[in-house]
């Protein structure tokens, strides 16, 4: 799928269903994705396009998680390995 990048950045992605019923594809646009949920048809397509524009959003977000205290040298080699960590601090809640 041509989907172009300022479009993802946006998070737009344009479907178009029911592509089985269509008696040619000459009717999408190029920058749609053409699908049919009956045979599954484009969902493969149209599942990459949604990684490609979560990934765009993800990079841009920042998280702050919490979990025990027992559960950090895990936690902490799960989130380098899969992610950046840009600060670590440790704060004891009481109660």
């Amino acid at each position: 799928a041509g989907v172009p990048s300022d479009k993802i950045e946006a998070s737009v992605i344009e479907v178009w269903n029911k592509i089985d019923l269509l008696p040619a594809l000459d009717y999408v646009p190029p920058e749609a994705i053409p699908i049919s949920a009956e045979d599954g048809t484009g969902l493969v397509d149209l599942l990459s396009v949604v990684d490609a524009v979560v990934m765009a959003q993800v990079k841009l977000q920042r998280r702050t998680v919490s979990f025990p205290e027992s559960s950090m040298p895990e936690v902490l080699a799960f989130l380098r390995q899969h992610g950046n960590v840009d600060n670590e601090s440790l704060v004891v809640e009481e109660g």
